[in-house]
């Protein structure tokens, strides 16, 4: 697994530079990788619109924590969220959930 598969990628935001980096190895990487990173960004997208539903992001915060159990920091639960608040409808849900499973024979299979 390259270093774009890391959640942390997205966990804070980056400086110009080391988004230049980054796009530089993007542009060396395989198809794998790519889809990989490509899966993230959506994932990463659908946490902002579901940050922007609530009032209190500072109480939201931990919700996306993997290691404070917090109770979106799945993809799936993200999907599952998302869909109910109405940001997408079941195609586009049935499409991301293709995108997760993707992304989990990505990462561990190939």
């Amino acid at each position: 697994m390259g270093k774009f598969a890391s959640r942390a990628l997205f966990a804070e935001v980056p400086t110009r530079n080391a988004v230049s980096k980054s796009l530089e190895r993007l542009i060396r990487s395989t198809p794998r990788d790519l889809a990989i990173v490509g899966g993230a960004l959506v994932e990463h997208e659908l946490k902002l619109a579901i940050r922007r539903k609530f009032i209190n992001l500072d109480k939201a915060n931990d919700l996306f924590d993997a290691n404070h159990g917090g109770a979106l920091a799945t993809f799936a639960a993200k999907i599952n969220v998302g869909y109910a608040l109405d940001l997408f409808g079941t195609v586009t849900r049935d499409d991301l959930l293709i995108i997760k499973q993707l992304g989990i024979y990505l990462r561990t299979r190939l």
